[in-house]
């Protein structure tokens, strides 16, 4: 069951609010799934659940996993990914490279995002997904929408 904007009840939306506050303000960290409880995982999208109904809450797929801040629909490299480097995550949006270390062929990536605080992403680097997201780009691109 999955809550929707215009489901939310006043103290439904009170309830989220004061989580958003907790994480944003006081440093909380849930170790808790929010999806197990009709939530989305992420503060942005809890965000726009509490915001209404006119937002948009759907992730969108096209997006690559991490693409370039500039060009989210572009992939980028994640053995190339340096400290420093601005990035976009298709699931918490804007964020700079804290910390990169690589050992077995993943990648750990911790990640201050501009929304959702600092976050660490393991991600290995299969050739399929990479060439999967570089053909969508550009296909994009071939049709003007990247």
């Amino acid at each position: 069951m999955t809550l929707e904007p215009e489901n939310l009840s006043d103290r439904q939306k009170h309830v989220i609010r004061t989580i958003i506050d907790a994480m944003d303000n006081h440093g909380y960290s849930f170790s808790m799934s929010f999806s197990s409880y009709g939530l989305p995982e992420s503060r942005r999208q809890l965000r726009k659940l509490v915001a209404g109904p006119s937002i948009d809450l759907a992730i969108d797929r096209v997006l690559p996993l991490v693409g370039d801040a500039n060009f989210p629909t572009k992939p980028l490299s994640v053995a190339k990914l340096m400290v420093g480097d601005r990035i976009h995550s298709r699931y918490f949006g804007l964020g700079t490279i804290q910390r990169v270390t690589y050992r077995h062929g993943v990648s750990k990536l911790v990640i201050d995002f501009d929304d959702e605080g600092r976050k660490t992403l393991c991600l290995t680097e299969s050739v399929s997904r990479r060439l999967t997201e570089l053909v969508r780009y550009f296909l994009l691109r071939i049709r003007g929408q990247a």
